[in-house]
């Protein structure tokens, strides 16, 4: 048997991360990928969020990979039954934030298996073993039953506290007794082709506007992003509302008249398809156990808005290897021990996203993925814009408008209110006193009655 402080099982960002940490507190530590490198098994690009540079400056701040791509605009296409575009709007990044990249991009888009290999070889530089194409099996237990450690595929041991970054189906959370599976309306499917694009075609058609969604009454919601010389397409939905094969949807949206013209324009190629399963939950539970703590996508931690999920690893797998060396130092490897590392993420940045993540999941679920719904709201939402246009008077526009949506109440309303003011009556929830006086002067601003006639 061999002894280690602290055994990583999966070397992807948040394993990466924690064993990068766990060698810089002086720890004896090992990562286990199956992969014959970090990054060789995992699907397509991702867009990593401003807060990974917040949170992480000295490691982000030396980031040069040939695929990234700078997102400094997020786009929406909202598309009718025929997959035109009838609507479409675009945004970028909030001067409201408080830190410097969050001012300044929306994504930074990169292939993942650029990035895990990347991040893998800083952990090993900090002083972490890495061993490839390992699996891991089962955990180890003692003659108590205890948990002290992991057993691979051939029967090799290794002791020590264990961190299990080991994906959606988690070896180490089944075998742990933690779970058997997140259930089928806790997990989607994902699918995408990934293309490849000249980058003289991307700069000049797209440039920094590479983070696109779209939405129609065809396809779940589906996510297109672009990389340096490439980019990828994709869809998803949750195992327990899936009404037919993904692909046979993502083929109807790349076919549609908006896509198709894209990727001919862009003189796109495709070169890969990816499937992968991917946590999307209210709120996750049971991320630890004796000697024991779940992290990533292995604890259930992608955001349940957008199901992003790469900050969510890394800054679990931080707080995991802080925990892991708090336990080592008073040799407490108890659960109340690793309860901590539960209470820290709760009390965090990550915990702070699923404050409304029952509301958030399904508004996802019941909107953006459910084309029926996205129907319904499509032609209101692009109604709505019409009020900027000239077609005919906006006051006209507007009686239109309130006419339209009294006519189809039926449709609206159970939409508004079970997927839209649930969020924001949770948003508010804590804070509807602070806006209690707001209320007189709202009344005051109200315009009287009156009768109005041209002269």
């Amino acid at each position: 048997m061999e002894k280690y402080d602290v055994i990583v099982v999966g070397g992807g960002p948040g394993g990466s991360i924690a064993g990068k940490v766990s060698a810089e507190k002086g720890l004896k530590t090992i990562i286990f990928e199956r992969g014959k490198k970090c990054g060789e098994k995992n699907a397509s690009g991702v867009g990593l969020v401003p807060k990974i540079w917040r949170d992480f400056p000295d490691i982000m701040k030396n980031m040069d990979l040939p695929s990234q791509r700078i997102s400094r605009m997020s786009t929406v296409h909202l598309c009718d039954k025929k997959g035109e575009i009838i609507t479409e709007f675009a945004w970028t990044p909030s001067q409201l934030n408080d830190y410097k990249e969050g001012r300044e991009f929306m994504v930074v888009m990169v292939y993942r298996s650029q990035f895990d290999h990347w991040l893998s070889e800083i952990a090993v530089e900090a002083g972490a073993e890495l061993k490839t194409s390992t699996l891991i099996t089962d955990v180890l237990r003692d003659g108590d039953g205890k948990i002290i450690g992991v057993i691979d595929e051939n029967g090799n041991k290794y002791k020590g506290v264990v961190i299990a970054a080991d994906g959606a189906v988690s070896t180490i959370a089944h075998k742990s007794g933690l779970r058997s599976k997140f259930g089928p309306n806790q997990t989607t499917l994902v699918v995408n082709y990934d293309f490849e694009a000249p980058e003289k075609k991307i700069d000049e058609f797209i440039g920094d506007n590479c983070l696109h969604n779209w939405f129609s009454p065809l396809y779940p919601g589906a996510f297109n992003f672009f990389k340096k010389d490439g980019f990828h397409i994709g869809l998803g939905q949750w195992y327990g509302a899936l009404d037919k094969n993904l692909l046979s949807y993502l083929n109807t949206a790349i076919k549609t008249p908006a896509m198709s013209r894209m990727i001919k324009k862009l003189e796109a190629k495709p070169r890969e398809v990816h499937a992968h399963a991917l946590p999307w939950l209210q709120f996750p539970k049971n991320t630890y156990a004796e000697n024991v703590m779940l992290i990533g996508d292995a604890a259930g931690f992608p955001c349940p808005l957008e199901a992003e999920g790469i900050w969510h690893a890394m800054y679990s797998g931080r707080l995991a290897a802080l925990n892991a060396a708090e336990a080592i130092d008073k040799n407490d490897f108890s659960k109340a021990q690793m309860k901590k590392y539960e209470d820290a993420w709760i009390d965090s940045p990550l915990g702070e996203e699923f404050a409304a993540g029952k509301e958030l999941q399904e508004f996802w679920a019941g909107m953006s993925f459910n084309p029926v719904n996205m129907g319904k709201s499509i032609p209101f939402a692009n109604n709505m814009l019409n009020l900027f246009t000239g077609a005919t008077s906006h006051v006209d526009m507007a009686s239109k408008i309130v006419k339209d949506f009294r006519d189809n109440s039926s449709e609206y309303i159970p939409l508004l209110r079970r997927f839209i003011m649930p969020f924001f009556a949770r948003i508010f929830e804590e804070e509807l006193s602070d806006y209690s006086s707001l209320l007189p002067l709202l009344e005051k601003m109200m315009p009287k009655k009156s009768n109005r006639r041209r002269n």
